[in-house]
């Protein structure tokens, strides 16, 4: 399936409630392996952030009027729909050829859109994807009339941005015979075009299926942003900013991303849009340079993105997480990238307030307790520094022999995190995590020697954890 990736200027990220639709919006169809433009040996980042700052310019801009065009950029990404750039170009030619939706393809997009309960949106797509997007618009249009809904209820404008129609398609698709009624429907749906002159042959090929006509640009040179020719109906004088994670409008709301995964909810068997806010992963380095000497795959420590972890801690239990949305696999230690002027306790306890969803009157800070360092957890090029908090309420079944009670260490696969004892957190975290932990846990257990960290409700995390296993471990490593 697509990657979804929800763009909101707002004070808050974006929430699909219940089942209310989703209006007032732009669906940007594209292939982000497509278009990913960064030099080789650069440092590469999120596959949306190259769209962030367009988007940002767009939705900041825009909120500032009474009446805006757009307040959410849905960027609906089909790189992950294919294995290859072989796979993704045979899928394209398929669609051409075949008069319906391809199973491989088209079909899963269509599904997506219903699932999403999208009200009237604008849908836009460049160059080799217009046929594709044609397409879809025909299919959802069916679906409409068959439910009798509202005319353009789903969809009401397509953005086709440089076209590029295969041969294939116009004969497939926009050659009207003398007996072809289906074929010479008029769409109602509003048609917007930007392409260059020698297109206007094949583009002019559409307007017997689409008297209304919008936008139609003849433009033969680059464009500098294509989100300002579709909200402004022309384009952009200069090319937008790159994205700035501290930037806000004058009513003092901010761009946030988030990735949305459509699901069935396992107890009412109805579809969910479930939605995870990642507006801090857009300036992460996902891919590194590369030591030509020895082929080791390196990090520039120098630029690499600085995260603040927390290690909640309970006893001689601590609070690792999960993704219930399946963004990535096994346990975590929670991190974020700190706010500016934000202290670093106060970034731990908002990293557990967002990965584990738990209040922060649940916890407070050992402020005493120095971090640790780890270094790419996860295989992730980022540098985190791990601090200590402690819980402010008892485990609820605490009792008697509770250290040992094994129902304590019951994982829960719906909930977002877990309460994991010092060898079985090791056991659920990759190497470079159970190194920091074993490092933290040293500290507390030296830091409650002399007070600085409780030990209660059974007892100081680590303490499974003796001298000689700790020095075995430090000669490991060296």
């Amino acid at each position: 399936m697509p990657s979804l990736y929800a763009f909101v200027g707002e004070y808050g990220p974006f929430k699909a409630k219940d089942f209310d639709p989703i209006e007032n919006t732009l669906v940007w169809l594209c292939n982000s392996g497509e278009t990913d433009d960064t030099d080789e040996g650069q440092p590469r980042r999120h596959t949306m952030y190259p769209l962030a700052g367009p988007i940002q310019d767009l939705l900041l801009r825009e909120r500032d009027e009474d009446d805006p065009r757009f307040t959410t950029v849905l960027v609906v990404d089909i790189h992950d729909m294919f294995e290859s750039h072989e796979d993704y170009t045979e899928a394209l030619a398929k669609e051409s050829e075949k008069a319906d939706l391809t199973k491989k393809f088209g079909k899963k997009l269509l599904r997506l859109f219903q699932k999403l309960l999208l009200y009237k949106v604008a849908v836009a797509a460049t160059g080799e994807l217009c046929p594709l997007l044609l397409k879809l618009y025909q299919a959802v249009e069916k679906i409409d009339d068959t439910y009798s809904l509202e005319v353009n209820n789903t969809i009401s404008e397509l953005w086709l941005l440089h076209p590029q129609l295969p041969t294939k398609f116009v004969n497939n698709h926009l050659v009207v015979g003398e007996n072809d009624v289906i074929s010479s429907k008029k769409h109602p749906v509003q048609l917007n075009m930007v392409h260059s002159s020698s297109t206007s042959n094949k583009v002019s090929a559409l307007k017997p299926f689409f008297p209304d006509i919008g936008t139609e640009l003849v433009v033969d040179g680059d464009i500098n942003d294509w989100l300002s020719v579709i909200a402004q109906r022309q384009d952009s004088e200069e090319s937008p900013e790159p994205f700035c994670s501290t930037r806000c409008n004058n009513l003092g709301k901010k761009l946030f991303v988030s990735n949305v995964k459509v699901e069935m909810n396992r107890f009412s068997k109805q579809y969910e849009r479930n939605c995870l806010e990642i507006t801090s992963d857009l300036m992460t380095i996902f891919e590194t340079k590369t030591n030509d000497e020895d082929g080791v795959d390196t990090i520039d420590w120098l630029n690499c993105e600085k995260h603040i972890g927390a290690l909640l801690l309970r006893g001689n239990r601590c609070v690792l997480v999960r993704s219930i949305s399946g963004e990535w696999e096994g346990m975590r230690v929670p991190s974020l990238v700190p706010n500016p002027n934000e202290a670093p306790h106060e970034t731990a306890i908002r990293a557990v307030m967002e990965f584990a969803d738990v209040d922060a009157c649940e916890m407070r800070a050992l402020p005493h307790v120095l971090p640790v360092a780890m270094y790419a957890p996860n295989g992730r090029p980022i540098m985190v520094e791990l601090y200590p908090l402690y819980a402010t309420s008892a485990p609820p079944s605490y009792g008697e022999g509770y250290e040992n009670d094994e129902s304590a260490d019951t994982e829960d696969e719906d909930d977002p995190y877990d309460w994991y004892s010092f060898p079985k957190a090791i056991t659920r975290l990759d190497k470079v995590s159970g190194m920091a932990i074993r490092s933290m846990a040293l500290a507390l257990m030296q830091a409650s020697s002399v007070g600085l960290v409780p030990s209660k409700w059974g007892g100081v995390f680590g303490q499974e954890w003796q001298l000689q296993d700790a020095l075995n471990g430090i000669s490991a490593i060296a």
